[in-house]
């Protein structure tokens, strides 16, 4: 009787210590997409920082001015060198999608004003099923770089990747795939790639 009370308690007790990290899938017909916003050199300048997307066969309209990425100045990020770094992860139904505009939003408590592109663009991406798509590391410049962007989208993969996956490990990171942005439809010079 006493070996099986020891027994039992062991048992237990390795039971209780050993953590079962559940592997999240997306739900059916959607998929993720990942990556970093960072943000250079940022001075407390512009209160939050927006990439907008939209479905590509959908019309910007004053009913619906498509979804984003945004972040604000004070959200939990990494602090690396003289830069700022956000991650995200963001379930979307399966399709074709188009960053097509971006908003640096400065907002004081009494007012608030919102800069964006003069010029439209469309940068293409997909959100496959049940996949895991790294779309890049996208850096804002609140101050222009020495090329006047206000954008760039560079890959990062593998640094972003192992920040990811330490911030959520019950992603199954065995599926992502790195389809880092590398073009589109820009009219002007304040997105570049890298």
């Amino acid at each position: 009787m006493k070996k099986l009370t020891v027994l039992s308690i062991v048992i237990l007790f390795f039971s209780c210590n050993s953590k079962k990290i559940m592997v999240r899938n997306p739900a059916d017909g959607n998929g993720y997409i990942v990556g970093a916003i960072t943000i250079i050199n940022e001075k407390p300048k512009y209160s939050s920082y927006g990439f907008k997307f939209k479905p590509e066969d959908k019309d910007v309209t004053w009913l619906y001015n498509g979804d984003g990425l945004a972040i604000l100045r004070s959200s939990p990020h990494l602090k690396i060198d003289n830069k700022k770094v956000y991650l995200f992860v963001l379930e979307l139904k399966v399709g074709d999608y188009e960053f097509y505009d971006y908003n640096l939003v400065t907002n004081t408590g009494i007012g608030y004003a919102i800069k964006s592109s003069k010029n439209k663009f469309n940068i293409p991406f997909k959100v496959e099923a049940d996949a895991i798509n790294y779309i890049g590391n996208i850096a804002f410049f609140p101050n222009y770089n020495i090329n006047d962007t206000v954008i760039l989208i560079s890959d990062n993969f593998e640094e972003d990747l192992g920040l990811l996956k330490e911030k959520y490990p019950r992603k199954n990171w065995q599926i992502i795939q790195n389809i880092t942005l590398k073009e589109g439809h820009i009219s002007n010079t304040l997105i570049e790639f890298e």
